[in-house]
């Protein structure tokens, strides 16, 4: 399998902070890339969202590995790490996303949807449309 990465950073409006999209197969390359990533990632390249300091900034990292050995890439994944992301943005943010107010949150997600899934477009990654 030909190995391949890829990476944009995006700076988080309003709320401040850098969101990165990475696309990869390469885990040595994200390891080198994230502090800490194989610790967190325990050895498997799949779906991940992670708050660090890169370059000295707070950053959200989404990554995603569309050839994955066993779990194919999924729109509910990348669904599912983009609410990581805004849970983690939210809390960082000190936000009100409780039951009663969700708008911060779902703005939140509808931007960082917009930015994931228009980066992985440019790129040539289409999830699959069921697991």
């Amino acid at each position: 399998m030909k190995l391949h990465y890829y990476i944009k950073g995006k700076d988080i409006p309003i709320y401040k902070g850098k969101l990165y999209i990475v696309a990869s197969n390469d885990y040595e390359k994200v390891c080198t890339l994230i502090p800490n990533f194989e610790e967190i990632s325990k050895g498997e390249l799949y779906g991940h969202t992670l708050l660090v300091s890169y370059k000295g900034v707070e950053s959200i990292f989404i990554v995603l590995n569309f050839d994955h050995e066993y779990e194919k890439m999924t729109y509910g994944v990348i669904v599912h790490e983009l609410r990581h992301a805004a849970d983690i943005l939210a809390k960082q943010r000190d936000l009100n996303t409780g039951f009663e107010n969700t708008e911060n949150n779902a703005y939140i997600m509808e931007w960082m949807a917009n930015t994931v899934f228009t980066e992985l477009i440019r790129w040539g990654f289409v999830p699959n449309k069921k697991k």
